[in-house]
């Protein structure tokens, strides 16, 4: 019976544990709203702990926060100007960022300058 009753509180205290996470979430698109696949996503709370996650098929992201609190926002992508946002995380919520527009990143580089020559050195081997 007693083994019983244990059991019971283990399920019930780890129930509890699971139910006490916070979801942050949102959607990466360009600025022509297309969906932005594979971007970098991570919080990063006031304590230094991180979670991070990449952007699915239509652009959706999901972080599942151990702790409520403060947390820094960062997404990146390659060739997209990096976008930063703090975010308070309330406990047992889940918080919606909404939207997020990434913006192409140019950059301008230097020419570049092929020549070609010929060789008229014949190498004979025997």
């Amino acid at each position: 019976m007693n083994k019983i009753i244990f059991s019971l509180m283990c399920c019930l205290f780890f129930a509890g544990q699971a139910m006490a996470q916070q979801a942050l979430s949102g959607s990466i698109m360009t600025a022509d709203n297309t969906p932005v696949t594979g971007a970098t996503v991570v919080a990063t709370s006031v304590t230094g702990s991180e979670s991070g996650t990449i952007s699915d098929m239509d652009g959706s992201f999901s972080l599942n926060l151990a702790d409520a609190g403060d947390y820094k926002l960062n997404i990146s992508y390659i060739g997209y100007v990096s976008f930063s946002k703090n975010v308070t995380i309330s406990s047992g919520n889940n918080t919606e960022v909404g939207k997020i527009n990434l913006n192409e990143e140019s950059q301008n580089m230097q020419s570049v300058e092929v020549v070609g020559r010929r060789r008229n050195d014949k190498n004979i081997c025997i």
